[in-house]
């Protein structure tokens, strides 16, 4: 995990085979009508959305990565 001015990024990587290509799609995009499998993928990154963040997938020959960002709220400077 790692701040960049106000945005957060976490990447999350694994080993195995990724994620299926349908899977990918449904979250990625516009479709409607989600599998049971492919809702919890479409509804966090909806979320993510609201919070002004996203996130991005990146497929290669041995691991899978998720890198997601989510901008943080300024608190601001206190005046004296």
């Amino acid at each position: 995990m790692y701040l960049f001015g106000n945005t957060c990024f976490c990447r999350m990587t694994h080993t195995g085979g990724g994620v299926p290509e349908e899977l990918l799609k449904q979250m990625f995009g516009n479709s409607v009508d989600a599998t049971e499998e492919g809702i919890s993928f479409v509804v966090s990154r909806n979320l993510l959305k609201l919070m002004s963040g996203d996130v991005q997938y990146l497929r290669e020959a041995t691991k899978s990565t998720f890198i997601i960002s989510v901008e943080l709220a300024s608190a601001g400077t206190k005046k004296p």
